[in-house]
């Protein structure tokens, strides 16, 4: 009687989980989904905007060259060029952590 049970109790077991796996989704969808949802974050990132709002143009790059794509341009400060005047970037580092920073702690 107890092994009719146990055999019983296994076979409804292997029965349901046989179900569950023929229902869950195949890899390829799940994975399609996931790249679906990552796309979605990126473009509510909003880094390619379809407007052109706050969008500088350059006369040295074309339209073509630069569309949908993330452009990367060094910072140059008015005031500062760094070269032939008498202070460098190393210099500038080397003495930024001697200045206190207000509201931080061990910065």
């Amino acid at each position: 009687m107890a092994s009719t049970i146990t055999t019983t109790s296994f076979s409804i077991l292997l029965l349901v989980a046989l179900v569950l796996f023929l229902q869950s989704p195949p890899p390829s969808s799940a994975t399609t989904f996931n790249n679906d949802i990552a796309n979605h974050l990126i473009k509510s990132f909003n880094l390619f905007p379809p407007h052109d709002i706050n969008i500088i143009s350059d006369p040295n790059v074309r339209p073509a060259d630069n569309n949908n794509k993330i452009v990367e341009k060094p910072l140059r400060f008015p005031n500062f060029s760094g070269e032939g005047e008498g202070i460098s970037i190393d210099d500038l580092a080397h003495r930024a952590g001697y200045y206190p920073i207000q509201h931080s702690h061990a910065a």
